[in-house]
């Protein structure tokens, strides 16, 4: 997929979990263009936002990071789920935001679940 992703692998480092998002970075890495590791959530969403990327996916991010651009998302017309495809919940500490429908339905088969930050505040 000629797309750029923009990920974080975050500072959880439990083994699971951490082998978990490595999984997830080396499928990425094998189906887009490229990976780039911004080191903000906040960025890396108005990136999508505004066109400069086409793929965000974290899990372990807070709401107060995603808030303000997943509307910032939905306004330019792209797409904001949970990273399991299923609809995006605020609270879950998961998300895929892609710049169209057709690439979110293509990416989230891509991306191990890690449910153990769901709803840990």
């Amino acid at each position: 997929i000629e797309s750029i992703v923009l990920t974080n692998i975050g500072s959880h480092r439990e083994k699971s979990v951490l082998d978990l998002k490595l999984s997830t970075f080396r499928k990425l890495s094998e189906n887009f263009r490229g990976i780039r590791c911004v080191g903000s959530a906040a960025i890396s969403l108005a990136m999508i936002a505004n066109g400069e990327a086409d793929v965000y996916t974290e899990f372990g991010i807070h709401c107060w990071d995603m808030a303000a651009c997943a509307l910032l998302i939905t306004e330019a017309g792209g797409v904001v789920i949970d990273p399991t495809g299923g609809k995006f919940e605020m609270m879950s500490r998961g998300i895929l935001a892609t710049c169209s429908d057709e690439l979110a339905r293509n990416t989230f088969p891509l991306i191990d679940h890690i449910s153990s930050f769901e709803h840990d505040v």
